[in-house]
């Protein structure tokens, strides 16, 4: 086992042989594919035929050989939403982020064809994402980038300054902020002719005079809601005639100033996403229609008077595009409901036949990785594929499953019999054991359909005997839930006997190598061990925090009394991370110097060198110890993005790693292998250019970095800050690394801010809301607010409600150590203001503030420093946990009303324990001087 699942998604498809050209190499990761997975949209070159550039889910790759060959761009910068200039197509911008990692975020320019990225505009954070962008056809300078709540920027010096150039335009208030744009188009005859469609009911808007201003283009277009806007298309050599997607396709031939639809005969089935113009032979249209029976690619030869579907079925269609030509090039999605995979599929008849054109691009999501010789990976939404060769080649294998089946959980491989191979697949509620003895060319259920299938282990000296951890709830209405177990089956899966525990799910198994009567299982906060091969779970040892889930194992290859557990941090500021047990599962102790504050996904144990594991972190990439976890350095070099999910090493080849990622598929590296006995002292390289001086010691090979921690960046190092490295008074790692952006640092006291380092370095303190807080669903939140000064009667009240399960030990010590704050924010977008923050923990003269109840706390008060009167923390199962705060009076400092709300206002109940309950309002019933009154988002 070498992942576990604890949330779950829906998406499916399929792999022939996919030759990769990557091997593994000392010193650094190398991408081994398998080819494929989604792929959003294809943009050509205006100019040369045979370029091309895919935005995929792993970032913007290219093709200059028609799309026999795609190499990935700016790896690691995530851009997207590619945009060329006509008059100079070596001139190129991006959008570039992702959620998470504000130092990415913002539009990038490229002026030799992606080979090199400089960040142009830095000030668009992820959250207001740019939907499009649009190139005069005449000057590569001039450059319109359409936000999805923030307007519309432009630039007239090549990214240089950027201001806002939506006069005229409505907002929509569909996301809050400015206007909310789906499409962006410039007619390529006239470049100060531009076309807009935008979010909501307000529709498309035109330019004529470069942005300046705008006036709406709706004649004819049916009102809507939504996504009304629409995708837009313009005719390349009439631009005068145009089309939009409005609920259903409409055309324009006055140049928007009206629009109706056409015939459409034999038009899709909603959705279709985009469409695209035959550059060559205007007349001819293709539509991509994404989901249902009939997905695929659809023709029409007449300018939308009638459509046909084309040889291009079968697969989730995101976009289309199509060459000068005629060469069409199709963006794919994974997805459960199809047979064939994700990637780029590519037509040179018209359409009558597509072809997968993928070669190069690998942007799958790895939930699972096994190997013994054959490695296999399990994606999360497409099933399972195996490499006999380490990479160079992939295989479907899973042959014989199909929708939620695919949806791949874990997987266990038989380390003598590598054909005999177990997945666990489903959609949580339906799940099942599979086997295969064919190497996932066919596969058979064993077990289920049950919810909540999670965790697999194999006895290796037994295939025949499985374990299988279950447990784990869906919050849907009603709750949905499995109780914690651990089943065992000892001939292939023929039968199995049960083993409930405590807990509620099962996250990892483990089986001791050298004596596998020896079993560790792991529940939500404890990891509990079996002296009888799994038949029973008597042993709980402690150590690890309640409410830390559990989900890796692994077990020391020699000493079974000696493992390790990767939990992680729901509730802060307990610790979580590599926990280490040296005395058979009684007691575990935090092993996390170098990985202090990370969010781990998987871990794994050199069985070799029992001293060595590597570590998969959700967003930092990967980590290595080779002392027995006492200390952790990561390993990154050529990991195209940080975000891995499962990672395995192979008992068949020395020092052999795989890692999969979250969006980029497999990479592989060779660690050097464990040094020889009696080689002590000998030189040796450890796989690090990094470190100095590198000598066998204790049979692994170990080097220094000398310069660490004595205050002066030297060598590899990225910071340093001495004694304080790698502890919360610093934002540099133990390793001398920066940590990523938006990790904890020191507290400065003030429970409505946010502690947190900005990736260079330097720990910060803006009063902004929380990213991690929890929410409540639509509408399930209100804040009412009435500031009249000087009158006295100033009233605060926010109630937070049906929102997720809620554990009263998840509200903290309210009569002992935990402290607790109102933070109401006016967020904007020169910086949040604090409108309000409130400690309700005023003195207690004749009775005790704080009432404990079964279902939680209460409080009450006359009122003190800061007004709060009235506090209720109520647990509870989804949807039926309650908090609320109220405060009156003259300590209450209020305001100032009214409120922005750019792009919304957000209320929090904060404690010093790190909880967070809040709740975004976009839009107020009530804004004035004197009230403001909302219902959440």
């Amino acid at each position: 086992m070498t992942s576990s699942r604890i949330a779950l998604s829906l998406c499916a498809g399929l792999v022939g042989m996919l030759p990769v050209a990557a091997h593994a190499a000392v010193g650094q990761w190398s991408p081994i594919g398998p080819d494929g997975g989604r792929v959003i949209t294809v943009v050509h070159d205006p100019v040369t035929v045979t370029t091309s550039y895919a935005w995929t889910g792993a970032g913007l790759y290219k093709t200059i050989d028609g799309g026999d060959n795609w190499t990935i761009l700016g790896p690691g910068m995530f851009l997207r939403e590619p945009a060329i200039s006509a008059a100079n197509p070596s001139v190129l911008y991006a959008v570039g982020g992702i959620f998470g990692i504000a130092t990415l975020d913002g539009v990038y320019k490229s002026v030799d064809g992606g080979a090199t990225w400089t960040r142009v505009f830095a000030t668009i954070p992820y959250s207001s994402g740019v939907e499009s962008l649009a190139v005069d056809s005449t000057n590569p300078s001039i450059v319109y980038a359409a936000t999805n709540n923030d307007g519309l920027y432009k630039t007239i010096d090549g990214g240089g300054t950027w201001a806002h150039s939506d006069t005229g335009i409505t907002d929509d208030g569909y996301l809050g902020g400015g206007p909310s744009f789906r499409h962006l188009v410039i007619d390529p005859l006239t470049p100060t002719t531009l076309f807009a469609s935008v979010y909501g009911s307000v529709g498309i808007y035109k330019t004529t005079n470069a942005g300046a201003t705008w006036a709406p283009s709706n004649t004819g277009l049916p009102a809507t809601t939504g996504n009304g806007g629409g995708h837009l298309a313009i005719d390349p050599q009439t631009p005068s005639t145009l089309y939009v997607f409005r609920g259903s396709l409409y055309k324009s031939t006055n140049g928007g100033a009206s629009w109706a639809a056409p015939p459409n005969a034999g038009y899709p089935a909603a959705p279709v996403w985009t469409f695209a113009i035959d550059p060559a032979t205007p007349s001819v249209l293709y539509v991509s229609q994404g989901y249902g029976a009939s997905a695929g690619l659809y023709r029409s030869a007449d300018g939308a008077d009638s459509w046909s579907p084309t040889g291009c079925l079968g697969f989730i269609t995101q976009s289309v595009a199509v060459r000068t030509d005629g060469g069409i090039f199709v963006a794919a999605d994974n997805s459960i409901s199809f047979p064939l995979q994700g990637g780029v599929y590519r037509s040179t008849d018209g359409a009558a036949s597509c072809a997968l054109a993928s070669h190069g691009i690998s942007a799958f999501r790895v939930e699972a990785l096994a190997a013994a010789g054959t490695l296999y990976m399990g994606d999360g939404e497409v099933g399972a594929y195996r490499s006999t060769d380490g990479g160079v080649t992939w295989s479907n294998a899973h042959g014989g499953l199909n929708g939620i089946e695919t949806i791949v959980h874990d997987l266990a491989v038989d380390p003598a019999t590598p054909s005999t191979v177990y997945q666990t697949s489903g959609n949580g509620l339906n799940d099942r054991v599979w086997k295969s003895i064919d190497a996932g060319d066919s596969w058979t259920s064993v077990r289920g359909p049950f919810p909540f299938y999670e965790s697999l282990a194999i006895d290796p000296t037994d295939p025949d005997r499985v374990l299988l951890g279950i447990g784990g709830f869906m919050i849907p209405e009603p709750p949905i839930s499995s109780p914690a177990a651990v089943e065992r089956t000892i001939d292939g899966g023929g039968t199995w006997t049960r083993h409930d525990i405590y807990g509620v799910h099962v996250g990892a198994l483990a089986v001791a190598p050298s004596d596998p009567s020896i079993v560790y299982a792991g529940n939500d906060s404890q990891v509990l061990r079996s002296v009888d091969g799994g038949a029973t779970f008597p042993f709980g040892g402690i150590g690890i925090p309640f409410g830390q889930p559990v989900i890796g194992l692994a077990v020391d290859s020699s000493d079974p009394s000696i493992a390790y557990a990767l939990a992680i941090a729901l509730h802060a500021p307990n610790p979580a991370g590599v926990f280490k047990s040296v005395d058979a599962g009684a007691t575990w102790v935090p092993q996390n110097v170098g990985i202090e504050g990370l969010y781990s996904a998987a871990i794994a144990l050199d069985p070799a060198s029992p001293s060595t594991l590597y570590l998969a972190t959700y967003s930092d990439g990967v980590f290595v110890t080779t002392d027995g976890a006492a200390t952790w350095s990561p390993v990154n070099d050529g990991l195209a993005a940080p975000f891995t999910r499962s990672i395995t090493v192979d008992p068949t080849i020395p020092g052999r790693v795989y890692v999969g990622t979250a969006s980029s598929s497999v990479f592989v590296r060779d660690f050097p292998p464990p040094c020889p006995p009696g080689s002590d002292g000998d030189p040796c390289f450890d796989g690090d250019i990094c470190t100095l001086n590198d000598v066998c010691v204790s049979g692994t090979c170990q080097g220094t970095v000398p310069a660490c921690g004595d205050g002066v960046v030297a060598g590899c190092e990225a910071c340093d800050d001495g004694a304080a490295n790698g502890t919360p008074a610093s934002c540099c790692t133990a390793g001398c690394q920066l940590v990523t952006a938006g990790t904890a640092c020191t507290d400065d006291g003030d429970l409505c801010s946010n502690d947190r380092c900005d990736g260079a370095g330097v720990c910060t303190h803006p009063t902004s809301p929380d990213p991690l807080c929890i929410t409540p669903t639509t509408r399930g939140a209100t804040l009412k607010i009435i500031d009249k000064t000087g009158t006295g009667t100033d009233r605060v009240t926010f109630k937070w409600a049906k929102g997720p399960a809620v554990a009263k030990p998840a509200f903290g010590a309210p009569n002992g150590a935990t402290a607790y704050a109102l933070c109401i924010y006016d967020r904007t977008p020169g910086g949040d203001v604090m409108a309000y923050r409130g400690r309700p923990l005023p003195p207690c003269t004749t009775s005790p503030c704080w009432t404990d109840v079964p279902t939680g706390w209460k409080f009450k008060s006359p009122g003190g420093p800061d007004g709060i009167t009235n506090v209720v923390l109520k647990s509870g199962v989804a949807g039926r946990a309650k908090l609320q705060v109220k405060g009156k009076g003259a300590p209450l400092v209020l305001g100032p009303l009214p409120y922005t709300k750019s792009p919304s206002v957000v209320a929090e109940v904060r404690t010093s324990d790190g909880a967070c309950w809040g709740a975004t309002f976009s839009s107020a019933l009530k804004n004035t001087s004197e009230r403001f009154t909302a219902r959440s988002d």
